[in-house]
């Protein structure tokens, strides 16, 4: 398995235990245009999950080490430049790394674990469809 893919594969079990396997798409294609897509996404409510992190290496930096493309002013310019459009178009995106889904890593850098963002979002929706309601 390759670096990363198991919290993925854990992210993608708390989505369809929390919001029903048959709302949650893979790889959703969002823009009309443009070839982006989210890692998770619930397009009925355009919720969106991204996972940063290594999915296996895509080069060396000039020390040696692997170096991700979202690392790069060129990745994160091209993330930033996504994560707009999406914002844009309505879609909240939540994002996580590697660091958000060990109890110790997430106590250390005080970091929210993934399931329990989750139910905070979820929350706070509840919260707002009601503002919207009462309105």
């Amino acid at each position: 398995m390759k670096p990363g893919e198991s919290n993925k594969l854990y992210l993608l079990h708390v989505l369809q235990t929390m919001f029903g396997a048959e709302n949650v798409v893979s790889e959703h294609r969002f823009h009309p245009v443009r070839m982006w897509r989210f890692d998770y996404a619930i397009p009925s409510i355009k919720l969106a999950f991204e996972y940063q992190g290594h999915s296996g290496f895509i080069r060396k930096g000039k020390d040696g080490n692997p170096v991700s493309g979202h690392s790069t002013i060129k990745g994160l310019t091209n993330d930033a430049e996504k994560f707009n459009q999406a914002h844009i178009r309505g879609w909240r995106v939540i994002m996580f790394t590697a660091l958000h889904f060990t109890a110790k890593t997430c106590a250390k850098n005080k970091l929210t674990h993934p399931k329990e963002t989750i139910m905070q979002l979820i929350a706070a929706m509840q919260t707002e469809r009601e503002q919207l309601t009462n309105q």
